[in-house]
């Protein structure tokens, strides 16, 4: 009798992974669950969003940017321009985010999870907040592995090239670490990694 059960169970899961997976291809972002928590998206920006201030453990200024709303609630997506800074509070980096979203099969059904990426002219500063290179991140699409077959596109902030005046100070590692983007989680701080036009988490 348990061996029977333990079939049938397996039969009905086996079939509604093959319904998820079959229907996916028919889904879109305005079809799953949580579409509209940020409004219209398609800019890259949310509806609501508001200023804030980040410090360390050790009240030492990190950031200072926008964060999307949803609804009156802070997100953990950042957008429009940031200013970011090394441990000692000196300004490293700024530029613009913005947010984007992609399918992933939840428990429930198709849902959109949502992330943020760089986009346009970034500013990097040395030690001391000198200005040492810019870069531009051009949104590019690339693809993710997620729940469902076949995974989904998503658009995400890669270098181009490198502008022939910083060709000395930047290299190819300088520009894979720049394209990660950190978001930060309840369960930590998470690293999006684009790598062979598809996309990893780390």
């Amino acid at each position: 009798m348990l061996k029977k059960m333990k079939l049938i169970r397996n039969i009905l899961l086996f079939s509604f992974l093959a319904f998820v997976n079959n229907a996916h291809a028919q889904w879109t972002s305005e079809n799953a669950e949580n579409y509209g928590k940020y409004g219209d998206i398609s800019d890259g920006l949310p509806e609501k969003d508001t200023l804030v201030t980040k410090c360390n453990d050790k009240e030492v200024l990190t950031g200072i940017g926008k964060m999307a709303l949803d609804g009156e609630t802070l997100s953990n997506l950042k957008v429009g321009h940031w200013k970011e800074y090394n441990t000692n509070g000196v300004l490293k980096r700024e530029g613009n985010y913005k947010i984007g979203s992609y399918i992933e099969c939840c428990y429930a059904g198709p849902c959109n999870q949502f992330y943020h990426y760089r986009t346009g002219i970034w500013r990097y500063y040395d030690d001391n907040g000198v200005l040492s290179y810019e870069l531009e991140f051009v949104p590019t699409k690339i693809h993710i592995v997620t729940n469902c077959e076949g995974g989904d596109d998503l658009l995400f902030g890669l270098v181009e090239r490198i502008p022939i005046e910083y060709d000395d100070l930047v290299k190819t590692d300088t520009i894979v670490k720049h394209q990660k983007v950190e978001i930060d989680h309840e369960i930590g701080t998470i690293l999006m990694v684009p790598l062979n036009g598809q996309l990893y988490w780390e």
